[in-house]
């Protein structure tokens, strides 16, 4: 399996959640590409997504326009504004 991925699938986890599960995952699994899939039902999927980008991740799960089985993920505009 070349990418491990750190989910939040209840959009419960605040970002020192997102740090120690990001620190864990990297030491547990060295030379594994680690991603991350955040769901927005506390208004923090994009600040925990971007605390994934800062410990290392380097996957990361979007919707475009909130298109997908559950909008809650975080979208893509956010890492791309106009």
């Amino acid at each position: 399996m070349p990418v491990v991925y750190l989910v939040d699938s209840f959009g419960a986890m605040y970002s020192e959640q997102i740090q120690f599960l990001a620190k864990k995952y990297f030491e547990a699994l060295p030379g594994k590409e680690i991603g991350i899939h955040t769901h927005n039902n506390q208004q923090l999927a994009f600040a925990n997504t971007i605390e994934g980008i800062i410990g290392g991740i380097n996957r990361l799960d979007a919707t475009i326009y909130g298109m997908g089985r559950v909008p809650e993920i975080v979208l893509l505009s956010f890492f791309f504004p106009s």
